[in-house]
């Protein structure tokens, strides 16, 4: 009895692991350095377009809270 309680529960601890690994669906790009604006994605995304409704200019350096380093770099350029 005591073995077959052992080997069903290997199995199951396997498939736990299994499922608890996750591969990130994009690579990091490292630590962010610039100023940020605050909230979640959501809240961000809206307030990024409200800014560029409301000030329809072309200057990348007022967009900079909402970019990431490495984009506002190559915009920059």
């Amino acid at each position: 009895m005591r073995y077959s309680k052992l080997t069903m529960l290997i199995p199951c601890a396997l498939l736990l692991s299994a499922c608890t690994t996750v591969t990130p669906a994009y690579k990091d790009n490292g630590t962010r350095s610039g100023p940020c604006v605050e909230g979640g994605p959501d809240n961000v995304a809206q307030q990024f377009y409200d800014y560029r409704i409301l000030h329809r200019s072309n200057d990348i350096t007022a967009l900079r809270p909402y970019l990431s380093d490495k984009l506002a770099t190559l915009l920059s350029d």
